[in-house]
């Protein structure tokens, strides 16, 4: 007897399935901060970790973007390939 593929599942649980493969890191991510909340209320889930957090996220996205930026540079000047066949 075969195994039902993915176009065999019902609506229903095809798309609960989409949903997790889609969704899954994101509803991980929730489950790991709801847990050390519940764990370490004074630490985690503290004004003062929350600032920290939020301050080295924006750096690294800055530095991020940047490289990003210069990676996808339409002008030949600035694109990485170019410097390197100089």
């Amino acid at each position: 007897r075969r195994h039902p593929g993915p176009a065999d599942l019902s609506g229903g649980r095809r798309m609960s399935r989409l949903n997790l493969s889609r969704f899954g890191t994101l509803l991980a991510f929730v489950a790991l901060c709801v847990g050390f909340s519940i764990a370490a209320p004074q630490a985690f889930a503290s004004q003062a970790n929350v600032y920290n957090l939020v301050q080295q996220m924006a750096t690294l996205a800055i530095v991020a973007t940047a490289a990003t930026l210069v990676m996808s540079a339409p002008w030949p000047a600035f694109s990485p390939a170019a410097a390197a066949t100089r």
